[in-house]
């Protein structure tokens, strides 16, 4: 703003300047955002002697789009074609990559963040051998939250064994990662406005689990000190996905349905998804319309 006072007059002329030159809404709102802070920082330490106007901008109304996410097998996959060794890579390389597919692999199926990651030493390990499923984590204190122990996934305890030693559970670096993951996905052919970065595990975690289990669970398991926090920034559904449960789950909608098509969204919602990817399970289901009966079997 130069020379010019701060008043209110003087913020709404620099932000309608702003908008005159086509400066994006998002990018105008945030700096607003930070006008504010400073003034309210300001003013509470005295540094100026004014009153309170900045709930008076006028801020332009900012439609943020869910950031779309790749499903969790597609995140998986990524992982592993992003870290698969080249066929020139020495043992240097094929080892870091192997690290890299290790410590991925962990934050994709715990939901840590990125300095938890890397900060977990091996002493912060605690895998119980005779019950697996008690084993655990100890992770230190991120963006305010109290330090807690959080579970293990027990797919990975073998691997994890082999570090309770270590200085350092996870030695990664953050940028090399999402190198890996940006080769995975042109690899994997992920669609390019899904923007693949280490920190969107954590995302695809909640996402996933939001569909499984209830939100003060998911919001536990992310180490959120409000379960709002969970919902708002965590959480990402599709108006397809809604639609779906909206039809599938209402009692009054299904109760109109179709006996047969109810067996059918039954089906659909419960066995198919929890078995769609294990390609050790077949599922098949055979209709007998005579007797009005459904028979689903399951070969392993």
């Amino acid at each position: 703003m130069g020379d010019r006072p701060l008043t209110l007059e003087n913020v709404q002329l620099y932000v309608s300047d702003k908008m005159e030159r086509g400066v994006k809404p998002n990018s105008i709102k945030t700096e607003i955002s930070n006008i504010k802070a400073f003034i309210h920082w300001a003013i509470k330490k005295k540094k100026i002697q004014m009153e309170d106007w900045t709930g008076e901008i006028d801020t332009p109304r900012v439609h943020v789009a869910p950031e779309k996410l790749p499903d969790i097998y597609q995140a998986e996959e990524v992982i592993e074609a992003g870290t698969e060794p080249g066929q020139h890579d020495h043992s240097g390389h094929r080892k870091r990559k192997a690290l890299m597919r290790f410590a991925m692999k962990f934050a994709l199926r715990t939901g840590v963040r990125v300095t938890e990651l890397i900060n977990i030493r091996g002493k912060d390990l605690d895998i119980n051998e005779h019950d697996p499923a008690a084993s655990k984590v100890y992770l230190i204190a991120a963006k305010g939250v109290t330090p807690q122990w959080q579970p293990l996934p027990m797919d990975m305890l073998d691997e994890l064994k082999k570090h309770v030693n270590a200085d350092l559970v996870f030695p990664v670096c953050q940028s090399t990662c999402n190198e890996a993951l940006k080769r995975g996905s042109k690899i994997v052919g992920i669609p390019k406005d899904i923007k693949m970065h280490i920190h969107i595990f954590r995302k695809v975690f909640g996402t996933s689990l939001a569909r499984q289990m209830p939100m003060s669970m998911v919001s536990r398991l992310m180490r959120h000190s409000d379960i709002s926090i969970t919902q708002k920034f965590y959480i990402s559904y599709g108006i397809e996905e809604i639609a779906y449960k909206l039809n599938s789950l209402h009692p009054l909608i299904r109760l109109a349905t179709s006996p047969q098509d109810a067996i059918n969204t039954f089906i659909q919602n419960t066995a198919e998804p929890y078995f769609v990817h294990d390609k050790r399970i077949r599922i098949s289901t055979k209709h007998d319309a005579d007797k009005k009966e459904f028979v689903m079997r399951f070969s392993y």
